[in-house]
Formats: structure tokens, sequence, C-alpha cells
């Protein structure tokens, strides 16, 4: 049992009156709440929640923040944390979680209509995508960069940049470059083979409904990218101002 400067455990006084208050005052974690940070002009509830706008203006993607609240089914109001749009229009929604943390009842609630309307059942990548961590942690990045443990994990499409796992793969086709098979670029491209390149959020990529071609070398600076953004997101000393300048 833990104690105070050696004056015994929490639940015991050891007739001590300063221990006795501090046991009495003592806040639970459940009544304990996030600090609010200032970043771009918004009071984000927590610093978690303004680390990952960090590593989206770092990845150059559009975001807003708490844009517009729903009404869910049984008059349940919901409010997501983030909004991205990429470049082609593609919109999606973030909801910020504490490492650990991957499910939650309203995003359940909210993503049922476009879980029905596909026929998905709990597909990743579709409706409310719920962010758990850090974006180092939830993109599935180490402190210290190694290409070759990422190939296959890593959260983020080059193309749409949807904050997701490839829900139809990575795969390393050889001289042909790399394939990244993300779901929300299977709805926005054409179908059919020798689709003209795009330049995508990250890099370029040549489009195959949903299945993503990325040159080798330009696979390998799209992953230090997302490194990097990740790496500075989580080193954010938001104490110097709205910048989350890095220390």
């Amino acid at each position: 049992m833990p104690s105070f400067c050696g004056v015994g455990g929490v639940g015991a006084s050891n007739g001590h009156p300063l221990v006795g208050q501090m046991q009495k005052d003592a806040p639970t974690v459940m009544n304990l709440k996030a600090i609010q940070t200032f970043y771009k002009g918004y009071h984000f509830r927590s610093r978690l929640e303004a680390r990952w706008a960090v590593f989206l203006d770092a990845l150059g993607l559009k975001w807003e923040y708490e844009p517009e609240g729903f009404e869910l089914p049984g008059g349940v109001w919901y409010l997501p944390d983030f909004r991205t749009t990429s470049p082609t229009g593609l919109v999606n929604w973030y909801e910020v979680k504490p490492s650990g943390v991957t499910s939650d009842p309203k995003v359940t609630v909210a993503n049922r209509p476009i879980v029905d309307l596909f026929g998905l059942g709990d597909e990743p990548g579709m409706g409310v995508i719920i962010l758990s961590g850090d974006p180092l942690e939830h993109i599935c990045f180490d402190d210290v960069f190694d290409e070759s443990r990422y190939l296959d994990g890593v959260r983020v499409c080059p193309r749409c940049g949807v904050l997701e796992e490839a829900q139809y793969g990575i795969y390393d086709m050889g001289s042909d470059g790399i394939h990244f098979g993300c779901q929300q670029c299977d709805f926005d491209t054409p179908c059919g083979s020798g689709n003209p390149k795009e330049k995508g959020v990250l890099t370029k990529v040549e489009p195959y409904k949903g299945s993503l071609i990325v040159k080798r070398a330009a696979f390998s600076l799209y992953l230090r990218k997302v490194h990097t953004a990740a790496t500075m997101a989580r080193r954010a000393r938001f104490e110097h101002g709205q910048s989350g300048a890095n220390k």
C-alpha cells in the first residue's frame, strides 16, 4: 500500500492529523479533470486532443475542432472531437480517447446508420473513428524510427489521410512498389487500371480503386513524414504558446 513519507498507508492515519486530512481530501481518479490546452485559437479539453491537432497540422490535413454536434437516437447529444477534409472532399470524424480505450457507446450509436447502410458489421474506418492514445502510439510507431517494423501497421492513408489502418492491407509488390489498400479511397477513385497518378495528402499515388500503388522510395519518405509528425505531437510544449513548439 502506498505511503506518505513513511507515515503509513493511505488507509490508516497512524494518529497523524495530516495523513488523515490527506485521505479525506484526496480526489479519486474519476474526479480528476484534464487541463484545457490552448492551440491555434482553440481551447482543447485536454492536452491529448491538442497533440492530435499538432499531428494533423504537421501532416498538412485540414481539420476543425468540435465543429458540429449531433442528436443521436434516444435524444442523446454527441459532439465528435475532430472533422478532417481531404483535398478531394472526403470527410472524416474522430473521437480522441486515452491510451487503451478503443470503444465508446456514443460512437457505436453514431456509426450504426453507416454500418447498416453498407452492411459492413462494425468495420473500422467508417463513420466516427476512435483515436486511442497520442499519435505516436495510435499510428503504431515507436520513438526510434525503424521502417521495417511499420510497413504493415502504419495507420494513415497516403492519399486521403484517413487515420485508420489499411482495411485492404499493405503489400510489398517488389519492383512495382507498395500496395496500400484504403477502403475510403475505394469509394473515391474510378474503376479500372491506368488511372492518372495523384498527388495524395502525403505522397504521390497511382489509384486503382482502393488499391493505391506507391513507389518504394516515396513510401519510405511517407513513413518518415508520418513518424516525424507523430514525434512532434508527442514532444509539443504548449506552455510556449499556441504554436505547440518543441522545447
